[in-house]
């Protein structure tokens, strides 16, 4: 794999559905959740959104093939807040919470998350 660094990585260089998804998920670990469009786009090191947005059709796509639940970033901030455990040292998969909370609210039929 080539690794291109900076801002160089978004121009000229076609990058394979391989290559997208491990940095997409590279950055979804890295912040705990998905990114989103605004975070994909201000970071230097990802390709453009509209990049993801062609090749997989956007970012619920690619969560889908990933298998991460599209969890927008207000919400997944909002779950860490209402966290019955101390959300600063609970050391659990954000991921996970994520995961149960949207059990509970199919199993209520409520809004889904996703």
């Amino acid at each position: 794999m080539i690794i291109i660094t900076g801002k160089n990585r978004r121009t000229g260089y076609r990058f394979t559905n391989n290559q997208l998804q491990d940095f997409f998920k590279g950055k979804a670990l890295k912040l705990k959740r998905p990114p989103s469009k605004r975070e994909i786009d201000a970071d230097p090191e990802l390709p453009s959104y509209s990049t993801y947005l062609r090749r997989f059709g956007g970012k619920s796509n690619i969560c889908n093939i990933l298998q991460i639940d599209n969890i927008p970033a207000d919400i997944h901030r909002q779950l860490c807040q209402d966290c019955t455990l101390n959300p600063t040292s609970c050391n659990q998969d954000p991921f996970d919470c994520a995961s149960e909370a949207n059990l509970y609210y199919r199993s209520t039929n409520s809004r889904k998350l996703i």
